[in-house]
């Protein structure tokens, strides 16, 4: 709600997902928080931009704006976003190309963004500045009160020829990991 009465014309996803974060910072890794982002974990096939209500809609949005603070500096970076008129991707390239105390370079364009984002909910390996997220946890299987990290769609056992992805439906803004493993 407080989002929305700043920032009344921002898309849903971007307002849902700071509440989602809203919720997280004030009550920790609540059933509610850990279902919606594990429900996207588990089927990131469905679009973080495009909105349905879907309660993976919920942890997408929550994740990319938890990514968006650590990477871009804290509340200081999601009031910059919330006081931008800019709205959807285009605020978000904004306040990826300004650069506060705190920040790290995500991107220039919100396919940069994006694509900086999958790396970090695929890998969440904290320990380095690109890849993972300083402020939450991710693990590699989903189960209990744990968040998980970005599940894979596919193992391709051997990828010595050429290799195309068959079955694996995709919303725009969506995303799908393979691991390939052998190979010639």
């Amino acid at each position: 709600l407080l989002h929305n009465a700043r920032d009344p014309f921002e898309y849903i996803w971007i307002d849902e997902g700071n509440a989602d974060m809203a919720v997280y910072l004030c009550f920790g890794a609540t059933n509610a928080v850990i279902g919606h982002a594990n429900t996207w974990t588990q089927n990131a096939s469905q679009s973080v931009r495009w909105w349905n209500q879907r309660l993976g809609d919920y942890g997408a949005g929550f994740l990319f704006m938890l990514f968006l603070a650590d990477k871009l500096g804290g509340g200081a970076a999601i009031q910059q976003l919330v006081a931008d008129s800019a709205t959807g991707g285009t605020g978000i390239v904004n306040l990826a190309n300004t650069l506060g105390p705190g920040s790290n370079d995500i991107g220039a364009d919100f396919s940069s963004i994006f694509a900086n984002f999958t790396a970090a909910v695929t890998l969440d390996d904290a320990t380095t500045t690109q890849f993972g997220m300083s402020n939450i946890d991710m693990y590699q299987s989903c189960g209990g009160n744990q968040f998980c990290r970005l599940q894979l769609s596919d193992t391709i056992q051997n990828w010595g020829s050429m290799w195309q992805s068959t079955n694996h439906d995709l919303e725009g803004w969506g995303v799908h990991t393979f691991r390939f493993l052998g190979g010639t």
